[in-house]
């Protein structure tokens, strides 16, 4: 870890390395001269953990994100659908997810359980699922969430008359047309997405 480090802080690793050299009796005047460690097998097992731990801990934060949520509220979670592994998973890593997402209660629901009114993130199979009422002020939110719709629509407009001009698309470099294409799917991907959420959030009213 040390030469790892090395080049990024080489005074503080180097005055680290002096000083341990001796009482470890390891030879070598100068971290500098030391090998860079070998890295060993691949550990598929613990990178698929960490890539589960990462999927549900985004989900939840994207969620956040979409509704306008405090990063520090802790939230209600429910877990629905997935397989044997992600219960595995859940069980296995409860505390680091709920640190990490700041989850408050976490339990599984089966499929016939009414989740119309919970906030849905996938991973794989498994469904993440955050009831939403009370959390949110939903006449506040679907005001905010229609004016941010109403300007993805506007910037859609204008991309998709663009790209429907002959004369930019025929004239305009190739670089800054597909510029303009990823624009207008970033858009497109915008809106269906904020549309998604004010149906969410309509349902809350009933």
């Amino acid at each position: 870890m040390r030469r790892l480090l090395h080049p990024i802080m080489p005074f503080i690793t180097e005055e680290i390395w002096q000083r341990v050299r001796p009482l470890l009796g390891i030879d070598g005047a100068t971290i500098m001269l030391q090998p860079f460690p070998e890295a060993g097998a691949l550990d598929t097992e613990a990178e698929q953990d960490v890539e589960w731990v990462k999927g549900v801990v985004q989900g939840v934060r994207r969620v956040r994100s979409e509704l306008n949520l405090p990063p520090g509220k802790p939230l209600d979670v429910l877990f629905q659908g997935g397989n044997d592994t992600d219960r595995e998973c859940e069980k296995r890593f409860a505390e680091v997810v709920s640190q990490l997402a700041r989850i408050g209660s976490a339990e599984w629901v089966d499929e016939k359980a009414d989740t119309a009114q919970c906030a849905v993130a996938l991973v794989g199979d498994l469904k993440i699922l955050l009831p939403l009422k009370g959390l949110v002020n939903v006449e506040e939110e679907l005001t905010r969430l229609s004016r941010q719709l109403e300007r993805e629509q506007g910037d859609l407009r204008k991309s998709e008359g663009k790209l429907g001009n002959r004369r930019f698309v025929d004239n305009a470099p190739e670089q800054v047309v597909q510029q303009e294409r990823e624009r207008l799917a970033a858009h497109s991907a915008n809106v269906e997405n904020l549309h998604a959420q004010i149906r969410q959030l309509e349902a809350l009213r009933g």
